[in-house]
């Protein structure tokens, strides 16, 4: 049986496919597939289906869609079977039926055919793999963290097959044609050298140096504006052969050829990230018609960019227009829908600045953190770059004025942006001729229409006047209108007149009015009534928390409940639209909504709001702590007392959960150290900066680094402790390297060290001093770094700290090795080696291991050099450090190549490919280049 995963999941053939029913009963067999011949645990199928909060019956339900898939599976003789093995489930496929394993095969083929000299036949295999693809591997498959990682692996397999491909054309004297593949390659990956290294020499090869030379300075301008590096040697000498076989001389003009064709569109990712549209929409039919009419200008074929705001006051519907017309036109932006919640009007500790919506825009648009420029002016260029002529549907929600809105707007043609705002928005309408469209409360007619989706027609007709009554007292206020309609939807046996009638006996309150002719406040208190105490409790006391959603373990401490209790008591606040679920496991207020609750909460004792905050601040301070170990094994962890009965620490058991954890806390994690300074709680401020620090600086958030960092020491020089103080001016030193101010780092790094000599806290010196050495490096000067390792090593045995010892002697042994003084290195990288292993260092073992293999390589001792590559490695994987797992297998991966071992080069490389591809690094593509230059045929 046909088994094809190359598009939207399918088994059979085309004409005679099986059902293979709900969503989450293909993304059971899409992961089974992906792990074809290979045991999936239960754990993983749960993780994979629902994340880290999977429901209690998530067990049930995954056997239920495994045994379903035995069921239909077993009624096919030619089907893939299906079978329990050790813990877990079994699937095993027929290999000449699965449009992988035939794509990689082909492939396979294609390749060695190329390495052979027939050039012909693997261009025509190629095209024979990448002609399997019907669309994203995937495509109508919801995907969780493990199929999403396979299903980039497999993108990356097609442009590699894609690559020999073009590489073929060329080898086979069809150079026209290889440029035009290059040329979609680039589309697709623009920043891949050995790419234009073969469009180079494609149009060399058809005689037009011109367009050869203007890809080299495309290349370079690239390479330049978002990496901020220089071609590699391949790619300038290949451009030197250029020039010397008859390019042009200095000044001179080449007129070989015609003029070169503008290089493609830089393409990274096709987001879409439209919130669920809205069920039974009703009415805005004159707004709708008129954001219909503004399309063409859009999409047709004299596009220009087009920016429409939806203004009107709070509670009236904008989000849910904005959502539902994105839903409606999504088809006409094939390049992906973006969607930003600027949170204007929240609090202002949650608004959204320019910067930080850039950079999740730039994320996702598929930017690495590595990659991002440091400015905000050259953020905002390379948005508007990737975004050049593109078909993009931006939606700006919830925005506060025209400044938190006008950089994020994209800059040319095919592009729609949507705001939503309180705010009339003037400026925009002025400056950048966007189109307004007002929204106004609801007439009768649309009120009832809302009601009718919600509650059904039967329901309404049976009861015209008590309809008619709810709309009135709503005051078409569709906010207003949808909590009424909850509570009709899960009380179904309550008739509409009463509810009329309960309505109308509600006091008329206006403080949350959003205009002095709407009262929505008295119909969020009588919805608020109907809850029993510890709803109503846990609704006031979600306004502590100051970040833009929350997740079920925060809400458990924050009210004191188990998890399973607040589970349900979140579900009854969800049921009647009093929060809602954006995202699985994720809830969050409307603006109103939040700001009903801080009331309720004011209103309340004091005493209960200041132990909330207390719990909530243990919660993310114990479950920080614990998922900064796991990515900063060798800092100092932070010495905390036990958390407090009612506090639930998450669970954090590998790099990779910690790394999730704090990307979905990010937001509600900076905005609580600022919570914790204004609360005057300088301990706890201190405390939880101190716990972001790594995260931060390995994903590249410098900015939200460095705002903590300054509240860290503002609370450190509160509480008057000087070694804190240091601690901070460190990590604002570091954030200002990353941030490129370079006079506040060394501001920050001379204040630090003062303290730290004031105090005679001499690890604490010698850690500067190590850090200093590392910018030294970083700043291609090499003998100023080994000075500053030199000084930390005499530091840290003046202090007797062992650990500190073997780091600094590995760093010492490093620096010589950069100077090309590989004799040192051994020397001190094994005395290195002999400390970290003293003491139990087994992450600064794996380093020393590492340069000791460098060191042997450029001393030509290869096997010597591959055993320390190969002991650094089997120590990071027992830790779980993939990154650093993936830095080794790369210095093997040049270890293997220069001892002759071109394939054992070849698989290194892959799998270090593999691991950064996985956790979204951007030396993802330098192990490529690595791998795209590997010798052809064997050859040396």
């Amino acid at each position: 049986m046909r088994v094809a995963v190359l598009g939207p999941l399918e088994l059979g053939e085309p004409d005679s496919r099986l059902a293979v029913g709900s969503p989450k009963q293909r993304a059971t067999l899409a992961l089974l597939i992906a792990r074809a011949g290979t045991v999936v645990p239960v754990d993983e199928l749960i993780g994979e289906l629902w994340g880290e909060r999977p429901p209690r019956s998530a067990l049930a339900n995954a056997r239920m869609y495994v045994a379903n898939l035995r069921r239909l599976l077993a009624a096919h003789d030619d089907a893939p079977q299906l079978r329990k093995a050790g813990g877990g489930y079994l699937l095993t496929l027929d290999d000449q039926a699965y449009d992988l394993r035939q794509f990689r095969d082909l492939a396979r083929r294609g390749r060695a055919l190329l390495d052979d000299g027939d050039a012909v036949e693997a261009g025509r295999l190629c095209r024979r793999a990448i002609d399997l693809w019907r669309g994203r591997p995937l495509a109508d498959v919801p995907t969780g963290e493990l199929l999403d990682a396979w299903v980039r692996g497999v993108e990356q397999e097609h442009l590699r097959v894609a690559h020999c491909r073009a590489e073929a054309s060329l080898r086979s004297g069809r150079a026209e044609r290889a440029v035009d593949l290059a040329r979609e390659l680039l589309v697709r990956d623009p920043l891949r050298e050995p790419t234009y290294e073969l469009l180079m020499r494609a149009h060399q090869a058809g005689g037009d140096v011109a367009a050869a030379l203007a890809a080299y300075d495309t290349a370079r301008r690239r390479l330049g504006s978002e990496l901020g590096i220089e071609p590699g040697p391949a790619l300038r000498e290949l451009r030197q052969g250029v020039l010397d076989r008859g390019g042009a001389p200095a000044g001179g003009v080449v007129t070989t050829g015609p003029p070169p064709a503008p290089e493609p569109t830089p393409e990274r990712a096709v987001p879409r990230q439209l919130p669920a549209d809205i069920p039974a929409f009703a009415g805005r039919g004159p707004q709708l018609d008129r954001l219909d009419a503004l399309l063409p200008r859009a999409t047709g074929a004299a596009r220009v960019p087009v920016t429409v705001v939806l203004t009107g006051p709070a509670g009236v519907g904008k989000t849910a227009l904005a959502v539902h017309w994105a839903h409606r036109v999504a088809d006409r932006f094939p390049d992906g829908q973006l969607y930003v919640d600027l949170r204007g009007f929240g609090p202002e500790r949650t608004r959204i600045g320019p910067a930080e919506a850039l950079r999740g825009l730039l994320d996702a648009l598929g930017v690495p953190p590595h990659r991002l420029p440091r400015t905000l002016e050259a953020q905002v260029g390379l948005y508007r770059s990737l975004l050049a002529g593109r078909r993009v549907l931006l939606v700006l929600d919830n925005a506060r004025d025209a400044e938190q809105v006008r950089p994020l707007l994209p800059g040319s043609a095919g592009a729609l942006t949507v705001v939503t705002s309180r705010d009339r928005m003037y400026g925009l309408v002025t400056k950048e001729a966007a189109e307004p469209v007002p929204l106004a409360l609801m007439s009768p007619i649309e009120g009832r229409e809302l009601l009718t989706g919600r509650l059904g027609a039967a329901r309404t007709r049976a009861a015209v006047a008590a309809v008619d009554e709810i709309v009135t007292s709503c005051v078409g206020l569709p906010l207003a209108l949808a909590v009424v309609a909850a509570r009709a939807a899960i009380e179904p046996d309550v008739p509409l007149p009463r509810l009329a009638a309960d309505l109308r006996r509600t006091r008329r309150l206006d403080a949350l009015a959003p205009d002095s002719s709407v009262d929505v406040r008295s119909t969020l208190s009588w919805s608020h009534h109907l809850l029993d105490e510890p709803a109503t409790r846990l609704f006031s006391l979600l306004a502590v928390h100051p970040g833009p959603d929350v997740g079920l373990s925060t809400v458990a401490s924050l009210a004191g409940l188990p998890v399973a209790r607040a589970r349900q008591v979140l579900a009854d606040l969800v049921a009647v639209n009093l929060l809602a679920e954006h995202r699985p496991g994720r809830f969050q207020f409307h603006d109103l909504l939040r700001e009903y609750a801080a009331e309720r909460l004011d209103a309340g004792d004091p005493a209960e709001r200041d132990a909330a905050l207390r719990r909530l601040l243990e919660h993310y301070l114990h479950t920080a702590g614990g998922a900064e170990r796991l990515l900063n094994p060798v800092r100092r962890p932070l010495d905390l007392p036990p958390s407090s009965p009612g506090v639930a620490v998450e669970a954090v058991d590998s790099a990779e959960a910690a790394l999730a954890w704090f990307t979905r806390e990010r937001a509600g994690l900076v905005a609580m150290v600022a919570e914790a300074h204004r609360a005057g709680l300088p301990e706890r401020t201190w405390q939880l900066a101190w716990t972001l620090s790594t995260f931060f600086d390995t994903r590249g958030y410098w900015a939200d680094w460095r705002r903590t960092q300054q509240l860290a020491l503002a609370a450190a020089r509160a509480t008057g402790d000087p070694g804190r103080q240091a601690d901070a001016h460190r990590c604002l030193a570091r954030a200002g390297v990353r941030l490129e101010r370079p006079d506040e780092a060394h501001e920050h790094y001379a204040q630090a060290q003062r303290i730290y000599q004031e105090m005679g806290e001499l690890p604490g010196q010698a850690v500067v001093e190590l850090n200093l050495s590392l910018l030294a490096e970083q700043q291609d000067q090499p003998r100023a770094a080994l000075d500053h390792a030199r000084r930390a090593l005499e530091l840290f045995r003046r202090a007797g700290d062992r650990p500190g010892e073997g780091r600094a002697l590995n760093g010492v042994g490093w620096c010589h090795a950069r100077l090309g003084e590989y004799a040192h290195t051994l020397r001190h990288c094994t005395d290195a080696l002999a400390v970290l292993d003293a003491v139990g260092d087994r992450a600064g073992a794996a380093a020393a291991w590492d340069s000791l293999g460098y060191a042997r390589r450029h001393l030509g001792d290869h096997d010597e050099a591959i055993a320390c590559h190969q002991r650094s490695l089997v120590i990071y994987r027992e830790l779980g450090h993939r990154y650093w797992e993936a830095s080794v297998l790369t210095h093997l991966g040049e270890a293997y190549l220069d001892g002759g071992d071109e394939p054992a080069a070849r698989a290194a490389w892959r799998a270090a490919h593999d691991i950064l591809v996985a956790i979204g690094h951007g030396e993802a593509e330098q192990v490529r280049a690595r791998l795209d230059r590997l010798p052809v045929g064997g050859a040396r």
